[in-house]
């Protein structure tokens, strides 16, 4: 979430982000990084779902309804919860992966905007 984090904020205070075509870093994840660790416990999960919530809110107020719709939705975070819960439920772990589903189809709270 912390990349994501900061290019969203970049580009909420007004900033622009570039595509080049020559590779500039190497993004590399491995199964001990923290990362990985809070996503087996659904820890990431949890906080992805509160952040996507929260930059809702934010994109609303900018002006971006794709985006806020995108970030309710949130599908690639909901789709790895669901690709753990697989996972778990083949390791013989059915609590976990009982909360992986949980953690997928967990639906935003609704937000009533003042008419």
């Amino acid at each position: 979430v912390l990349d994501l984090d900061l290019y969203l904020r970049i580009l909420l205070d007004g900033g622009q982000a570039l595509l080049l075509e020559q590779v500039c870093a190497d993004y590399r994840r491995h199964s001990g990084s923290l990362s990985s660790a809070q996503a087996s416990d659904g820890v990431r999960f949890r906080e992805e779902s509160d952040y996507f919530l929260l930059m809702r809110e934010a994109m609303r107020a900018a002006g971006w309804p794709k985006a806020a719709r995108a970030a309710t939705a949130h599908w690639t975070s909901r789709l790895h919860a669901l690709l753990r819960a697989a996972a778990a439920l083949a390791a013989g772990h059915p609590r976990q992966a009982a909360t992986m589903v949980k953690l997928a189809v967990r639906l935003p709270p609704v937000v009533r905007r003042p008419a």
